[in-house]
């Protein structure tokens, strides 16, 4: 399960990559990492959005909302929140520590 905060999500156009950045309710900045692998391209699915500007996390960073719920395997992802809900499917999906600074 992850819990924590939206900070933002990038898909490459060319769907071979995309990277969602996340503030842990414990401080820590995390990156999850969509790679294709072969022929799974990276795919993005909104299922209900609701992207607001103001919104803030308890540490005062600006955010995309609060992760109210979510999963993660090796090749898929699944958050929902403050921000509505998605899925990410991929080759490979993968946790990276970055600093708070990036």
């Amino acid at each position: 399960m992850i819990n924590g905060y939206l900070l933002s999500i990038d898909w490459e156009d060319n769907r071979s990559y995309a990277a969602i950045n996340i503030l842990t309710v414990e401080g820590k900045k995390i990156r999850i990492d969509a790679v294709a692998l072969g022929v799974n391209d990276v795919q993005v699915s909104f299922h209900y959005v609701s992207f607001r500007a103001g919104l803030h996390t308890h540490y005062g960073r600006a955010c995309l909302g609060e992760i109210e719920g979510g999963n993660i395997s090796t090749d898929r992802l699944t958050l929902e929140g403050d921000f509505g809900c998605f899925d990410v499917v991929a080759g490979r999906i993968e946790i990276t520590a970055c600093d708070m600074h990036e």
